[in-house]
């Protein structure tokens, strides 16, 4: 830019000009980045206020996808989350119709290639399909889709995922680049709205296909513990126990599976296995099995399972399972074969199965093994038991005492008018053998 000024003489004639020079290109670029950023932080917290943290994971994540389309070159807008193993899928989409689904995989090429370069930071690179991605990226060439911008999700070490942006536009590479700011922003506030939910989502993702190849390879088997008869320690039936080959705890197990939507999958596929060794239990002895009143509600899955046996089967609840519809639990027991009975696990350990007790009248009440530790010895306990023992009795029910470890304790039990027992003393779990 040049600014002109007149040049005088002594006597006030003009006799000339000057001219000063001054290069503003570099200001102008400043003042218009300035600006830029000014309005990209204004998109990003108009967005803001429009966006309710309270939704859900899968509707917030659509609506942040939809609020990217609103500036100016951007078509197209998703959320990719990074799953287990190599699994990479869009968790929203937004935009003008690309061959694209919520919730669709994208090939495993193309996420492997996703999450190697997130690793990296944003980028943008023009639209170009890749041979090892086959069809989809044709598909997407075929649309229009001209360039792509990408911001990886980070929340820790690694990223949960990407916000990947779309436009069609010839010169779509340079709108992309010059929106990476604003990208940026709307990438740090999409990991703020719904990382925490993306994590435990992801983390469930983990755990139902771990236990996918649990039940699928059927990495389990199932020992066995016998419940006796305490005045000759005889043998009257068999409880089944879960063992996991990895050696993880059972409780843990079945309490991720119930987590993730798997619970009755892997309580079917275990019951399953335990069922198995009926033809190994002695003549007249009961199979216990561990059951969830969910289990026991579904009613088809145990009607398939236990139809067909004729041996004695005894299900065992617990109260670590909430029941909140008795007569439905009870209409449902009433349509299993008549060789079922029922037991009431955990008996003392709260007032649920005292509830189960009054609510179910079971043949069989299980007193936990916190009753029973040092019963010789501790004269509340033996007053606790002692009750259980006329309760059961007016309830028309027989107790079971599990977690009997030591001689002293069976005595007490026997003086006490318990009439079975279960534990380490008469026997460890362990596998069937042919008789």
């Amino acid at each position: 830019m040049t600014w002109l000024g007149p040049l005088v003489a002594a006597s006030g004639t003009i006799i000339g000009a000057t001219g000063v020079s001054r290069e503003v290109t570099q200001e102008r670029r400043l003042e218009e980045a300035h600006a830029s950023e000014g309005t990209e932080r204004a998109s990003v917290a108009d967005a803001l206020g429009r966006l309710d943290p309270s939704l859900g994971l899968d509707e917030l994540a659509n609506k942040i996808a939809a609020e990217v389309t609103a500036l100016e070159g951007v078509d197209d807008a998703a959320i990719i989350a990074f799953g287990p193993g190599t699994l990479t899928y869009f968790l929203s989409m937004a935009g003008l119709g690309l061959p694209l689904e919520t919730g669709r995989a994208l090939p495993p090429a193309r996420g492997v290639y996703l999450r190697e370069r997130a690793e990296k930071g944003p980028w943008v690179e023009r639209w170009v399909p890749r041979a090892a991605d086959g069809g989809y990226g044709l598909s997407l060439e075929a649309a229009g889709l001209r360039a792509t911008a990408y911001v990886p999700l980070r929340r820790g070490e690694s990223p949960l995922g990407l916000l990947a942006v779309g436009s069609r536009d010839p010169g779509g590479a340079q709108i992309l680049e010059r929106w990476m700011s604003a990208l940026a922003e709307f990438g740090h506030l999409t990991t703020a709205l719904i990382g925490p939910s993306l994590s435990t989502r992801q983390l469930a993702d983990v755990v139902r296909e771990e236990l996918l190849d649990i039940v699928e390879q059927g990495a389990f088997s199932s020992v066995y513990q016998p419940i006796v008869g305490l005045p000759d320690r005889s043998a009257v039936a068999f409880e089944a126990f879960t063992r996991f080959h990895d050696g993880s705890q059972p409780d843990r197990r079945f309490i991720e599976a119930e987590s993730v939507g798997m619970g009755l999958r892997l309580e079917a596929a275990t019951l399953t296995v335990a069922l198995a060794a009926l033809p190994l239990m002695p003549t007249g002895a009961a199979l216990a099995i561990n059951v969830s009143p969910a289990m026991i509600l579904e009613r088809r899955i145990l009607k398939r399972l236990l139809d067909p046996i004729r041996e004695p089967i005894i299900l065992e609840v617990t109260e670590h399972r909430p029941i909140q519809d008795y007569e439905a639990v009870r209409q449902a027991l009433w349509d299993l074969p008549g060789t079922v009975g029922l037991a009431i696990d955990d008996a003392g350990a709260g007032f649920a199965s005292l509830r189960h007790v009054i609510e179910l009248r079971p043949e069989y009440v299980k007193l936990d093994r916190g009753l029973i530790a040092g019963l010789d010895r501790d004269y509340a306990r033996r007053a606790v038991v002692a009750g259980m023992v006329q309760f059961a009795r007016t309830a028309g029910c027989a107790l079971i005492a599990e977690g009997v470890e030591t001689e002293a304790e069976h005595e007490a039990l026997l003086d006490l008018g318990v009439e079975y027992g279960q534990g380490y003393l008469y026997a460890w779990p362990s596998q069937l053998e042919k008789p």
